[in-house]
């Protein structure tokens, strides 16, 4: 899949900038090397490259470590509730 990826990559950039007759010629060169239907090359040629997903990302922590372990002992105290109810146990306090 990767190598089909680069594969589309590449000549992708030139099936777009190309006119009718040498779109005709690049599609048949492309069912030939790939073994895709036409219609298949057609459209994955004509898609727009995707971009690059950034990595997942990373949140600052809004609580420190002090307070989410008097929160964690009051989730114990509290027999492990659920933290619908957990938040009326600590608003009462």
């Amino acid at each position: 899949m990767a190598t089909r990826r680069e594969l589309i990559g590449a000549v992708a950039a030139r099936y777009r900038a190309a006119g009718g007759a040498e779109k005709k010629e690049i599609l048949d060169e492309f069912v030939k090397v790939t073994g895709l239907h036409r219609k298949h090359a057609i459209r994955a040629l004509k898609r727009s490259p995707r971009p690059e997903k950034p990595g997942p990302r990373v949140r600052a922590r809004i609580y420190d470590e002090a307070f989410r372990e008097a929160l964690t002992r009051v989730w114990e105290a509290a027999d492990r509730i659920c933290g619908q109810r957990l938040h009326e146990v600590v608003a009462g306090l």
